[in-house]
């Protein structure tokens, strides 16, 4: 992956990515996403103007974004969250105080999206939140060559429910 970036003075395009762009598919299993998620807040574009559909500087992942619905986005970060307790309890995920910032995060987020008219901004910035510690500890877990610890399959998934709640609430 390159953290570069693009840069013109024009730029005219049904899609303009640095980083990765998915439609479609299953991330889940995707460990190597990991390093993609971290595009998030590292990849830039820069032009002079800009006409297109979509603009992505990291990683965008697309189910079907016309069709997501907070109460779809609820439960998938219910399952993460639930998935991240399960690998801590298990010992996959060492339990540090950056972990329990992200479950923390995973929880008010669901509980944001429980309710009946949902604080979109406060959802988006949760989500991004347990996607920045996440990915930081699938980096570190990387870096140590532990690459088959649960944490590196947690962050990607992070990452699109993050994405996802951007296409429901905006960014």
């Amino acid at each position: 992956m390159s953290k570069g970036s693009i840069q013109a003075n024009n730029i005219e395009a049904e899609n303009v990515v640095q980083g990765m762009q998915q439609i479609g598919g299953d991330l889940s299993n995707a460990a190597e996403a990991v390093a993609l998620a971290e595009a998030l807040s590292q990849g830039s574009i820069k032009a002079g103007s800009i006409k297109a559909r979509n603009v992505v500087a990291g990683l965008q992942y697309i189910t079907d974004p016309a069709q997501a619905t907070p109460a779809e986005l609820r439960q998938e970060v219910a399952n993460l969250r639930e998935q991240l307790a399960a690998a801590v309890a298990a010992g996959q995920v060492e339990k540090t105080a950056d972990i329990a910032d992200a479950q923390e995060a995973l929880d008010k987020a669901e509980g944001e999206l429980a309710q009946p008219e949902p604080q979109g901004s406060r959802v988006v910035r949760k989500l991004k939140e347990a996607t920045e510690i996440l990915t930081a500890s699938a980096g570190a877990v990387g870096a140590a060559g532990k690459v088959g610890l649960e944490v590196a399959k947690l962050a990607p998934v992070a990452a699109v429910l993050y994405q996802i709640s951007t296409q429901i609430f905006g960014g």
